[in-house]
């Protein structure tokens, strides 16, 4: 919704003052599946400590994890008889979705889409069960779903996409054997070919581009926010692609060509697979450069990134955390004899379980415009309700301070009051926040309506309000 705005006037801005902002890091947890069959139980991160939570029934024997829904703090799976299932984190509830399902995929909105043994496809809201258009055939690569309940399924193999709605399909044929992603938001698609890369809207609302820069790409990835193109070049590459302006921003140097990435939910991290080998190259995306590589396999669920910096992974029979944030990803945790079994990260821990965290203290400056005055359509509220440090919703951080600008257009234009922090260090990032609010219940409430990756953060010292 927020991609399809334009940009709205910008408001009076009025300068303020430098502020320290603390950014507590946000709860994480190792939810393991066992794949024989059984309770759903989860681990401290980074610690990988047992905690005190396991679901209230036993999950079937797992055959593949689908995912983890951030949002609704959802584990999801297909067990050994294609069942579709979920555990519910926060009520400890497994419970079956959909029978004889053979792929699956989490939307935006946490919306699941399950292709069935009959080549069916259906969206499965929270009460309903949607039919939508058409059939899939053959072994789709990838199904990317949109807020409209709309999703595109890729079969790149044979030269074609087709987004399947309610009541139609749209095929969009593109080359052949190329890798293919979409933002997480499902409004734009990327091919590669040995052209270069090509940029779809599945709705077909804007004419395809073409990134011609870069050819025959090995592997795709947005970043969480979609303002960038994340490319495993065929050489010993790795890309950083404009979205907007369609082409290289930064080129950093591999160890040897990689064949699949992952980023974490903030855009803080990226891991690569090798093209051989057992190993994993970390990639510090903030200081756009390789900060070391670790010994272990690739599978469909692990290695997977956790906030803020804990890295999960399979090293021999054992599951291991380890701290990117320090040299040498010290190891923080491990869990003997777990590698047989299907992991996720949440961003997620019980409520009993969830300590204080100690923050980490980041310095930035507002250039931007200033939240209007009165609560908002948001549920902010100026500084003159605020009797304790002014509390803000970040939903985005970017070196590109045009993306940090365009995001915070779309943001106003949804009737929001968006502030863009200027780093107050070159190698720093430019920051959109939304606030302040009243208490951390309301920004937190309105992260949830939002619907896209945020997270709590205090301003101190502010001596401009």
């Amino acid at each position: 919704m927020l991609a399809a705005c334009g940009r709205s006037p910008d408001k009076s801005s009025r300068p303020i003052a430098a502020t320290t902002v603390v950014r507590p890091a946000p709860p994480a947890s190792a939810v393991r599946l066992a794949r024989s069959g059984g309770k759903a139980r989860a681990y401290a991160l980074p610690t990988l400590e047992p905690l005190d939570w396991q679901s209230d029934a036993s999950v079937g024997a797992v055959d593949t994890l689908i995912g983890s829904d951030f949002e609704q703090h959802s584990i999801f799976a297909i067990d050994h008889r294609n069942n579709l299932v979920g555990v519910d984190l926060d009520t400890r509830r497994v419970r079956t979705y959909q029978p004889h399902v053979t792929l699956a995929s989490i939307g935006p909105d946490g919306s699941l889409f399950a292709v069935d043994t009959g080549h069916g496809l259906t969206q499965l809201g929270r009460r309903s069960i949607t039919h939508l258009a058409g059939t899939v055939t053959g072994h789709p690569s990838g199904m990317f779903a949109n807020a409209s309940g709309d999703v595109l399924v890729a079969e790149p193999r044979a030269g074609s996409l087709a987004l399947h709605t309610s009541d139609t399909v749209r095929p969009i044929h593109v080359p052949a054997g190329g890798p293919v992603t979409a933002t997480f938001w499902g409004d734009l698609a990327a091919v590669g070919s040995d052209t270069g890369i090509i940029l779809l809207d599945p709705e077909g609302k804007r004419s395809p581009a073409t990134v011609r820069d870069v050819r025959s790409p090995r592997a795709l990835l947005f970043s969480p926010s979609g303002h960038r193109l994340y490319v495993a070049a065929k050489a010993a590459q790795l890309l950083v692609v404009d979205r907007f302006g369609r082409s290289v921003l930064r080129t950093i140097t591999l160890p040897a060509p990689a064949a699949d990435l992952r980023t974490d939910f903030f855009g803080n991290w990226l891991v690569a697979r090798p093209v051989t080998g057992d190993s994993v190259w970390i990639v510090d995306l903030d200081a756009e450069r390789v900060a070391g590589s670790i010994a272990s396999g690739w599978a469909a669920d692990l290695p997977a990134l956790a906030a803020p910096h804990a890295l999960l992974l399979r090293q021999g029979d054992d599951i291991v955390a380890r701290d990117l944030s320090h040299t040498g990803f010290p190891e923080t945790g491990r869990v003997k004899d777990g590698a047989k079994d299907f992991w996720a990260a949440a961003v997620w821990a019980p409520a009993q379980e969830s300590p204080v965290r100690e923050a980490t203290a980041d310095t930035a400056r507002v250039v931007s415009t200033a939240p209007a005055a009165g609560a908002d359509s948001a549920g902010a509220a100026t500084a003159a309700d605020t009797t304790g440090p002014a509390l803000y919703l970040q939903v985005s951080s970017s070196r590109n301070p045009s993306w940090a600008d365009d995001l915070a257009g779309k943001l106003r234009a949804a009737g929001l009051h968006p502030t863009v922090l200027k780093p107050a260090a070159s190698e720093e990032s430019y920051r959109v926040v939304l606030g302040p609010f009243r208490t951390r219940d309301e920004a937190e409430a309105t992260g949830r309506r939002l619907g896209m990756p945020s997270f709590v953060i205090t301003a101190q010292g502010d001596s401009g309000r």
